[in-house]
């Protein structure tokens, strides 16, 4: 049986600098299952490095509202910006 194809929210973050430069980036990335989604970001060269909170699989109707040049792209917070973690 194939697995199915989700989506995953990733946040890097190094808590190891100062409190407010922890952030290092987020991005959308597709997957099979979390550590797909991980291993996508490796290898699209968008994963920072650092410790990664995940949310995911983000339901549909959510990823289909995400632009298209918001996706397998490592973000800054103001790029982040649209879909309120809330919603996932």
């Amino acid at each position: 049986m194939e697995k199915t194809i989700g989506w995953y929210y990733l946040s890097f973050c190094d808590t190891e600098r100062p409190k407010g430069e922890q952030f290092l980036g987020g991005c959308y990335v597709p997957g099979s299952d979390l550590e797909a989604a991980i291993t996508n970001s490796w290898e699209m060269k968008i994963n920072p490095g650092g410790e990664v909170a995940v949310i995911g699989p983000i339901p549909e109707e959510i990823v289909d509202r995400l632009p298209p040049e918001r996706r397998c792209k490592l973000l800054t917070k103001e790029e982040i910006g649209g879909i309120e973690v809330g919603e996932l």
